[in-house]
C-alpha cells in the first residue's frame, strides 16, 4: 500500500527507532487463521505484505516502539493470536461484542489494553474502516479505510503533528492530529466529539 510505504519511507529518512523493528513480508494465508468470519480488506493484506509487523528487543522503551506515535504494529500472526483471545471473550460474555466488536481485527496496540482495528465484518457498513478501541472504553471510528488512515498520517508528517525527535523518537501532537484526523475523515466520531460515539450506534451494524 503506497500510503504506508510512503510513511515508513519518511520516518526511516528521518532516523526514526521504530522503523528498525519492522519484519520483512512474507507470503501470506488466505484466510484468517480459519476465522470465518473474518474477510480481510485488501489495503490491510496490502499493510502485511509491505511488512509484517514489529519484532521488538525486550525491555524496549514503548515510546520507541510506536510506529506512528501511539501504536506498535502486530504482525499477521500476533493479529490472529490476539482475535483468538478476544473470540474466546466473545464465546464466554455475549456483551463483549458492544466493547471490541466481532470481526473486528487488530493491527496495532500501545501497549496497554488499547488497539487499534479494522473492521473485517464483509457486508458491514463500515466494512474496511479502522477503529480506536479505547481501554475500558469501547471503540471510535478514526477512517473509513487504512488507505485513508494512512494518508492521514502522512499529512500528519507534512504539518507537523508527527514528528521524529533528535533520539529517533516518533512524537504526536495530539490535538493537532485530531484536527487533521477531523479534515480528512469527516463523519469519524474518533475526531469528532460532536458526533454521537460509533460504540453506542454500533455504526458497524
Amino acid at each position: 500500500m503506497k500510503q504506508l510505504e510512503d510513511f515508513v519511507s519518511a520516518l526511516r529518512s528521518a532516523n526514526a527507532i521504530a522503523t528498525t523493528w519492522l519484519v520483512p513480508s512474507r507470503q501470506l494465508e488466505p484466510t484468517f487463521h480459519g476465522f470465518a468470519e473474518v474477510s480481510l480488506p485488501d489495503d490491510l493484506i496490502a499493510s502485511w505484505s509491505l511488512f509484517n509487523g514489529m519484532t521488538v528487543p525486550p525491555e524496549t522503551p514503548l515510546e520507541q516502539t510506536w510506529l506512528d506515535g501511539q501504536f506498535l504494529y502486530l504482525s499477521f500472526d500476533s493479529a490472529g493470536e490476539d482475535y483468538r483471545l478476544a473470540k474466546e471473550l466473545w464465546d464466554e460474555d455475549p456483551l463483549f461484542d458492544a466493547y471490541w466488536p466481532n470481526g473486528f481485527v487488530p493491527i496495532g496496540t500501545p501497549g496497554d489494553g488499547s488497539r487499534l482495528l479494522v473492521n473485517c465484518r464483509d457486508g458491514s457498513p463500515t466494512y474496511g474502516a479502522v477503529y480506536e478501541l479505547m481501554h475500558a472504553v469501547g471503540v471510535a471510528r478514526l477512517s473509513n479505510s487504512l488507505s485513508r488512515y494512512c494518508e492521514t498520517l502522512n499529512q500528519a508528517l507534512d504539518e507537523g503533528a508527527i514528528t521524529v525527535s533528535e533520539h529517533g523518537l516518533v512524537k504526536m501532537e495530539f490535538q493537532k492530529f485530531a484536527r487533521i484526523g477531523a479534515q480528512m475523515n469527516p463523519g469519524c466520531d474518533g475526531f469528532d466529539e460532536s458526533i454521537p460515539s460509533a460504540s453506542e450506534a454500533k455504526d458497524w451494524e
